[in-house]
């Protein structure tokens, strides 16, 4: 792996866009004799340049690359290195980088500015006792992370199987490559509506902070569902704006900026303008999902044609799809309807987790709580 600064996001390692280079090549910029530019393990690493984001701890067996726009932190001896990632995980040093690092379009901050944030430790075996307890957070966080990207696959692999493959149980094509008995090439908005979002204005501060999520790009996430968003609005800011409240399992593609990438919707929530909500006419939310992730690289490369990257509701009235016959999509439906919903579960599960790990490490990091051996929200 050959990691830059757009792999750092806010609380994880976003490897969705990763780069790769060769043995050959990694040999040749990250010797021994530069050890010091050579990520091992207990090192911390860290986007410097534009997406700065939270560190990342390297493992012990990880060989990886980097890039100018990361920066390696190394503690010395007197520093445990899972609680100076705790540390530096923190909100209030997450804040402190955000006060510091300058660039207006393009935020930085430089290995200067790093040696100036402060470091509050206590003893080595306490920083310990205080990095296993999170640790016992983040293990459990991370279970939860495998059973979802599990269920994600199996659900994706039943799709591909039956609807792109097509080798859908008893809706087999004849010998002479005709479609199966009542399935159909139509046009996408034929059994999908394609609806748009909006956003109030932001002038008015009654419109905005309110309870109402407010989907925009910067909110999609690695897992099939989002559930909360940077920025929130009102009632009466959703009834200023364009975007109605779309309602759970809503799937929303993003269409300008960075386009082609679907979710769906975990909670209740509007969107803004560069975004359309996909609903089903004919055809499931499971369905929709899919097929849109399915046509995402072409209209990906359709919005790169254009003089801006936008997809726009002309590329969904072009689109024919394949759409198969009632009861092989209520089947379909059938098998996957509880795998969604343990992946939500499972993913609501883990933002309360992620809570309750983040109310204890200000206090245990500030020695106001003491580490006990086993956390009692994980007991």
């Amino acid at each position: 792996m050959y990691l830059s600064s757009k792999n750092f996001k806010k609380g994880s390692l976003d490897l969705s866009e990763v780069d790769y280079i060769s043995p050959f090549d990694y040999s040749r910029h990250f010797k021994e004799t530069k050890a010091v530019t050579k990520p091992t393990q207990n090192d911390l690493l860290l986007g410097i340049i534009g997406s700065l984001g939270s560190p990342y701890l390297v493992k012990e067996g990880e060989v990886i690359g980097i890039s100018s726009s990361v920066a390696i932190i190394r503690p010395k001896s007197q520093i445990d290195a899972r609680f100076l990632y705790y540390h530096l995980t923190s909100s209030w040093v997450q804040n402190y980088i955000e006060a510091i690092k300058s660039g207006a379009a393009q935020g930085f901050i430089s290995l200067e500015m790093l040696k100036s944030i402060p470091v509050k430790f206590p003893c080595l075996p306490m920083q310990q006792q205080i990095a296993a307890v999170l640790g016992r957070y983040d293990a459990l966080l991370e279970n939860y992370r495998v059973q979802v990207a599990t269920l994600e696959k199996l659900a994706q692999e039943l799709y591909q199987e039956w609807f792109v493959r097509g080798r859908c149980p008893g809706a087999e094509a004849g010998s002479t490559g005709e479609l199966p008995t009542g399935w159909a090439r139509v046009k996408f908005t034929d059994v999908i509506s394609v609806q748009s979002g909006g956003t109030p204005k932001t002038s008015e501060p009654n419109y905005w902070d309110g309870e109402v999520y407010w989907f925009s790009p910067g909110d999609v996430e690695n897992s099939y569902y989002v559930l909360t968003t940077n920025k929130t609005i009102s009632e009466e800011g959703l009834k200023n704006c364009n975007s109605k409240l779309y309602p759970v399992d809503t799937v929303v593609i993003t269409a300008r900026g960075t386009v082609g990438k679907c979710v769906m919707l975990g909670r209740p929530m509007a969107i803004n303008q560069s975004n359309y909500a996909l609903v089903g006419r004919s055809v499931s939310q499971y369905f929709t999902f899919f097929k849109t992730l399915e046509m995402a690289e072409g209209l990906q490369k359709e919005a790169n044609g254009a003089v801006f990257s936008t997809i726009t509701t002309d590329n969904f009235e072009r689109a024919e799809i394949l759409v198969p016959d009632a009861e092989s999509l209520a089947v379909f439906d059938k098998l996957v309807a509880p795998m969604f919903g343990a992946i939500r579960n499972y993913l609501e599960q883990s933002e309360a987790l992620r809570a309750t790990r983040d109310a204890l490490l200000p206090r245990l990091l500030s020695g106001q709580l003491l580490p006990s051996p086993t956390p009692a929200a994980i007991a």
